[in-house]
C-alpha cells in the first residue's frame, strides 16, 4: 500500500463470465426486463463485450500486500470476483502493518468474504539491504489495529504461517496454469521468491505492481520529511533492492505508479455512497476510509488520499480501464527511485507503465458497483440458486439500486 497520510496513506465493471460464449450469455439474460432498463442494458452490453474479448477463464492470483487500509479495499474487491481464483495472500513484513498482525487482519477479511480456507502467510521484517527504510512506527501500529471495533474478529486459523516465500513457492510450483501476482506493498517476498526459486519465474504470468513514481514526484516526505526525498514512493522506498531484483527478473510487469493513482483521488460522492451501503464489504470499506477522515479531516482526505491499491486491483481485473506505455526502467537500489532509461540500455527492464486512466471520474463508483455485484455473485454461489445467472454473476434484477458509472466513455 502507498501511504501518504494517516497521517498519511477502478474499478471497471469487469463483468467476467466463466466459460460462456457471448451467444449463450445473451440467451441467459431476460430481454424483457432489459428492454426498459438502461443500466441493465449497459450491463448486458458489457458482459457480451468482455466475453467476446476474454479467454473466459479464471486466473490464479496471489495477493502480496502490506495489510494496510487500501490493501484491504483491494481484497474486498478481488476476494469474491468471479474472474479470480485467489490461491494465497502473503503479507510483506517490511510494509505498513507488522507481518503477523497484518496477516491476521487479511485472514479475517477473507474469512468475512466466505473463503476462510485461502492460505495466508507473512514474511520477515528485514528489507534486502540497509537502504530499505521502515514505515513510521505510529502508522504501523495503526494498521496493525485497523480492524479494532469493526465487528470483525481476528482469525484463529492455524495455517497462518511466517514463511511467505514458502507459500508462494507451494502455490506456483503446484499450479497447472501460470499465476498472476498482485503486489501492493514492498516487494520483499516476491524478490526473495525469485532469488530462491529462479526456475519458477516462467510460471508467473504477470506481476501487477502498485508502487513507484515515474514522471511525478514521490510521496516519502508526506510521512518522513526528514528523509529529504522527493523522488521515491513508499513501497519502493521500504525495500529498494527488492524492487530492483523484481524488475530484473524478466517477468512481465504492469506498473501502477503514482502517475496513475494521482488521477483517482477520493471524492465526496464515493465516500457518501459507501456510508449508505448495505453490503458488509462496502460497510467495511467505509469504516476503514473513515479512519483517514477522522485523523486528517475531510478536506485533506479529498485532496491527499488516492485509490492506490484498489486501482491496481482494477487494472489487474480489466486492463481496458487504462492505457499503458512500455518503458525501459531502472531502479535505484539506494532509494527506490524509478528512472526512465534510454531504449536498449543495459539492465533496464521493459515495463508496461500505466500512464492514463480512462474516465477516472467513474473509477470509484465502479468500485462500488463491482463489489455489489460480486457480493450477489457470492451469495448465489453459496446458495446454489439459479446456476446460469450465478455463473454470470449478473442479471437485471440483481442490480436494483446500483448506479453504473461508464468507464470507457464509449
Amino acid at each position: 500500500m502507498t501511504a501518504v497520510l494517516l497521517c498519511c496513506g477502478l474499478s471497471a465493471v469487469a463483468w467476467f463470465v466463466t466459460k460462456h460464449t457471448p451467444a449463450k450469455i445473451a440467451v441467459a439474460i431476460d430481454h424483457q426486463r432489459m428492454k426498459n432498463d438502461t443500466f441493465a442494458n449497459e450491463v448486458k452490453r458489457r458482459i457480451i463485450k468482455v466475453a467476446s474479448v476474454s479467454a473466459n477463464h479464471t486466473r490464479n492470483v496471489i495477493f502480496d500486500n502490506d495489510a494496510a487500509i487500501d490493501d484491504a479495499l483491494a481484497l474486498l474487491l478481488i476476494g469474491n470476483d468471479p474472474s479470480v481464483s485467489l490461491k494465497a495472500i502473503t503479507v510483506a513484513g517490511t510494509g505498513e502493518a507488522h507481518g503477523k498482525a497484518g496477516a491476521e487482519n487479511m485472514s479475517a477479511i477473507i474469512a468475512m468474504l466466505g473463503k476462510p480456507d485461502v492460505p495466508v502467510a507473512y514474511g520477515h521484517a528485514r528489507p534486502l539491504s540497509s537502504a530499505g527504510k521502515p514505515f513510521p512506527a505510529f502508522l504501523r501500529d495503526t494498521m496493525d489495529n485497523m480492524l479494532a471495533g469493526k465487528g470483525i474478529n481476528k482469525s484463529r486459523k492455524t495455517h497462518i504461517t511466517d514463511n511467505a516465500v514458502a507459500l508462494i513457492h507451494q502455490v506456483v510450483e503446484s499450479s497447472n496454469e501460470k499465476v498472476t501476482i498482485l503486489a501492493t506493498g514492498p516487494l520483499t517476498n516476491i524478490a526473495e521468491f525469485f532469488m530462491q526459486y529462479p526456475q519458477l519465474k516462467s510460471k508467473i504470468e504477470r506481476i501487477v505492481i502498485m508502487g513507484g513514481a515515474v514522471n511525478v514526484p514521490g510521496n516519502v516526505e508526506g510521512l518522513a520529511p526528514e528523509a529529504n526525498n522527493k523522488v521515491s514512493e513508499w513501497n519502493f522506498y521500504a525495500d529498494p533492492l527488492a524492487v530492483q531484483k523484481v524488475f530484473n527478473s524478466h517477468v512481465p510487469i504492469t506498473l501502477v505508479a503514482l502517475d496513475a493513482t494521482n488521477q483517482v483521488p477520493m471524492n465526496k460522492k464515493f465516500y457518501q455512497s459507501l456510508a449508505s451501503a448495505e453490503q458488509p464489504e462496502l460497510k467495511l470499506s467505509y469504516e476503514l476510509l473513515n479512519m483517514f477522515v477522522e485523523r486528517i479531516g475531510p478536506d485533506r482526505f479529498y485532496n491527499d488520499v488516492y485509490f492506490w491499491d484498489g486501482l491496481a486491483a482494477m487494472v489487474m481485473l480489466d486492463s481496458t480501464l487504462a492505457e499503458s506505455v512500455k518503458m525501459p526502467l531502472l531502479i535505484d537500489a539506494t532509494n527506490g527511485q524509478v528512472k526512465v532509461a534510454k531504449k536498449g540500455a543495459p539492465h533496464a527492464a521493459d515495463v508496461d507503465v500505466i500512464t492514463r486512466i480512462n474516465n477516472p471520474e467513474a473509477a470509484l463508483l465502479n468500485y462500488v458497483a463491482m463489489v455489489k455485484s460480486n457480493h450477489i455473485y457470492a451469495q448465489r454461489q453459496f446458495h446454489h440458486i439459479n446456476r446460469v445467472t450465478a455463473n454470470l454473476g449478473r442479471s437485471s434484477n440483481q442490480y436494483a439500486g446500483v448506479k453504473f458509472a461508464r468507464v470507457s466513455g464509449e
